[in-house]
């Protein structure tokens, strides 16, 4: 079951990570502007 989840979960979850994570970075920067702006 440890083999499994190790083989299977992990990528699926890493990409599911990425995916929402980059997913939430493109709107944010829809709607606030480029990386920078939020900052200065």
């Amino acid at each position: 079951m440890v083999l499994f989840i190790s083989i299977f979960l992990f990528p699926i979850l890493a990409v599911i990570v990425a995916g929402g994570h980059g997913f939430v970075a493109c709107i944010t920067q829809m709607i606030f502007g480029p990386p920078g702006t939020l900052m200065s």
